[in-house]
């Protein structure tokens, strides 16, 4: 199983008999995205919501959570909850990891980004990261937490206190 730090979900998690290996990603946009320095550099050009085709089939993505809200509160009110949420937002992005075919859900991802008010765009996914996991090419950008020891901001190659992935809004 890879995992970045995720909303810093894996700090503290360790094992008292197994080598943790972890991808040293903000998260999993990162690393469907070839790492943390090439999300970065996308954010120089839009700032965006990223889609893969898994995300979108998940129950609690962001387009679910859309049609609940009418249903819940009205097109209006959700329209306007959505713009506040996502103001910073310029584009939807579908990552395109190669996995599958994008074709077969963009007409769908078209409609989401109409309705939020947003750019579709896609983008080529990078999945090295994934293939050194798998190769056991873990060099620099894995963290090795050893047998005993707990994942830390430190070993995950950030400054004790730093923030994961903050966008530069």
């Amino acid at each position: 199983m890879l995992f970045g730090l995720c909303g810093n979900a894996l700090l503290g998690i360790g094992s008292k008999t197994s080598t943790l290996v972890i991808p040293k990603v903000d998260d999993c946009i990162s690393m469907f995205l070839g790492g943390n320095e090439q999300r970065k550099n996308l954010e120089n050009d839009y700032k965006a919501y990223y889609l893969t085709r898994g995300w979108l089939t998940y129950e609690n993505n962001i387009w679910n959570e859309y049609q609940r809200s009418i249903e819940k509160y009205g097109r209006g009110k959700t329209r306007s909850l959505f713009q506040i949420m996502l103001k910073h937002y310029t584009h939807l992005v579908v990552i395109d990891t190669g996995a599958y075919n994008t074709g077969c859900f963009l007409k769908e991802t078209k409609k989401i980004a109409d309705e939020l008010n947003l750019s579709l765009k896609t983008i080529p996914g990078d999945l090295s990261l994934l293939y050194q996991a798998l190769e056991v090419k873990w060099a620099h950008n894995f963290a090795l937490i050893e047998p005993g020891q707990k994942i830390t901001m430190h070993n995950m190659g950030k400054c004790e206190g730093q923030s994961i992935h903050t966008p530069n809004w």
